[in-house]
């Protein structure tokens, strides 16, 4: 490093010469050369200095580098070692062939980079569970007219799907039409995919959203024998009313047979046009095999008729959705309904739920009354009845179901579950009936033809039902006596804890009482209140008349209370969930 001297001489020369144009004598030569040398040689210094501490500068970053990676191999051994004791590995297949299924068995054609195939590259355990297994027997097909038109975008994929599954395990399909490809050979090749495998589906479903039956017009005409496994089929054809323009005829269900000849087809849900059910030209099916029907859309009462008293006669369980007079959009001049000339009997018959949307008819012209008239139903064992305008008369269908006779107990006995549901029923009526079917155990009532007090005192002084476990009671908050909400209460919770207290068979576990409508918080805790405590009073009644014994008296406070509910609903639908007139998921 430089000496202060010699800054100070070369700060005197740089002032002496630097600013000026004097020349330097011999002297001065010497002395700037003499500073270049010196300065040349400090350079070499700092460079030197700066090479040691690069290296060291290296060494560290070698270091780091390879502390990071000793870091990161760390890391590694522990998410190993985590991994061997990750819970996912204790999953038996079973369970993840279930998860595997809710999370991919959609298959978009236009969209391969989604492939499940990827999931085979995870691990060899994966793959395993995979190869060979029935996730790949199951397939969700979603059709969109913006499909593009390559070759085989349908049969490869659905082949490619299918492939992977056993040969010897059948086939389940869903496809849902959200649009008809406007390409022809993409609309060929759709059928064609799903025809290659018809022979193995046990169960279909076609969902046509708004009427786009071209999509899969040359499957539909297919053969009759086309399904012999099948066993359950969905069938949705709706139509687009805001799409077809005034005066135009809106687009029909081609002539349909594939399903007429499938020799185990048990299981039906429909929801097509009314016009379809009684039109055999248009919708072949095999009715009299079946032995689970549910029809989820408004029908009329000339199709319903068709169906129950022409097609279904081996039926064990029958849900309609809704019953209405009214015309179909698709058929503006429906046939008046067809009646037996004598009851029928449906020996098979065990689950029947109605929804009847109107019940009066023109004069002269059958009605919903003369119907039930004709039912004869010995073995069923659920009924469940519903009204949206409080006009299905109940009744009518309840007396003949445990009419007098020599049968008449074992008809009774045999019905186990009854849902009356915005019904026109009066109180007498209905207590006579409950009087006759001793044998029920699951009990849920709207009735607006009479005051819910009158109805909940009736029961009362009707007696037990030995062998009801849950009871439900809607009502609407003006029906009730003075509108006063306590009163309902009271009433309900003394039915209830006569019930409860019931020695002679099992004893009343659940109940529930529902206002409809739009209750305050306070209303609805003093209803709550009121019941409780009638339903308490009644557990302790039990302990001390009925056995008269302090140890009985606390085996019997331990016994499981009554499950009680005390809620308001807002809205119809609530109600008719509640009751079970709705699909809570999808077919």
């Amino acid at each position: 490093m430089p000496l202060q001297g010699d800054d100070d001489g070369l700060n005197n020369i740089s002032n002496t010469l630097l600013h000026t144009n004097h020349r330097c004598d011999s002297a001065q030569v010497r002395s700037v050369n003499a500073m270049i040398v010196q300065r040349s040689d400090n350079i070499k210094a700092i460079d030197h200095n700066v090479w040691s501490i690069q290296l060291k500068i290296n060494e560290l970053m070698n270091s780091i580098k390879a502390l990071k990676e000793a870091r990161l191999q760390e890391k590694k051994e522990i998410s190993c070692c985590e991994y061997i004791l990750s819970p996912i590995r204790l999953l038996p297949h079973e369970l993840l062939m279930k998860i595997f299924k809710y999370t991919v068995t959609v298959c978009h054609p236009s969209r391969s980079s989604k492939s499940p195939l990827a999931l085979t590259h995870v691990c060899s355990t994966w793959r395993n569970v995979l190869s060979g297994s029935d996730f790949w027997n199951e397939l969700e097909l979603f059709v969109m007219p913006s499909t593009k038109a390559s070759p085989g975008v349908f049969s490869e994929r659905v082949a490619s799907w299918y492939g992977h599954s056993s040969s010897s395990h059948p086939l389940r399909l869903s496809v849902w039409i959200g649009g008809t490809p406007k390409d022809f050979d993409v609309q060929a090749d759709l059928s064609q995919s799903i025809a290659a495998f018809s022979p193995r589906f046990v169960k279909l479903s076609l969902n046509f959203e708004f009427g786009n039956y071209d999509a899969l017009a040359p499957f539909l005409c297919l053969p009759s024998d086309s399904l012999p496994a099948l066993e359950s089929l969905c069938l949705l054809a709706g139509t687009n009313e805001e799409a077809v323009e005034p005066g135009d005829t809106p687009p029909l269900l081609p002539p349909t047979a594939v399903f007429a000849a499938a020799p185990r087809l048990h299981t039906l849900y429909l929801s097509v046009p009314s016009r379809l059910l009684t039109d055999l030209t248009r919708l072949c099916l095999p009715w009299t095999q079946l032995t689970h029907l549910i029809i989820a859309n408004a029908i009329t009462l000339s199709a319903f008729t068709h169906v129950l008293f022409q097609c279904a006669p081996r039926l064990r369980s029958a849900r309609f959705a809704c019953i209405s007079i009214a015309a179909d959009h698709s058929d503006p001049a429906p046939r008046p309904p067809r009646l037996p000339s004598v009851p029928q009997t449906f020996p098979c018959l065990e689950h029947l739920s109605l929804s009847v949307l109107f019940c009066a008819t023109r004069p002269g012209t059958p009605s919903i009354l003369n119907v039930l008239q004709l039912l004869r139903l010995p073995n069923l064992q659920t009924i469940k009845v519903s009204s949206e305008y409080d006009t299905f008369p109940a009744y009518a269908l309840l007396h003949h179901l445990a009419e007098p006779g020599s049968t008449a107990y074992g008809r009774a006995f045999s019905l186990k579950e009854i849902v009356l549901c915005h019904v026109k029923m009066e109180a007498a009526e209905l207590v006579e009936i409950l009087g006759r079917f001793t044998g029920v155990e699951k009990l849920g009532l709207f009735v607006r033809s009479a005051s819910p007090n009158v109805i909940l005192r009736r029961m009362k002084e009707m007696g037990w039902l030995l062998h009801l476990r849950e009871f439900s009671f809607v009502f609407l908050p003006e029906d009730a006596e003075g509108k006063d909400m306590r009163g309902v209460g009271k009433d309900f919770g003394a039915l209830v804890a006569e019930w409860t207290k019931c020695g002679g068979g099992r004893r009343l576990q659940k109940a529930g009482l529902y206002a409809f409508g739009d209750l305050g918080q306070e209303v609805v805790r003093a209803m709550a209140e009121d019941v409780r405590a009638a339903a308490l009073f009644g557990d302790a009644e039990y302990g001390t008349s009925v056995l008269g014994d302090d140890r009985v008296r606390a085996h019997a406070v331990r016994e499981p209370r009554l499950d009680l509910e005390v809620e308001m609903k807002h809205y119809f639908d609530d109600v008719t969930t509640m009751f079970g007139f709705s699909d809570e998921e999808l077919y």
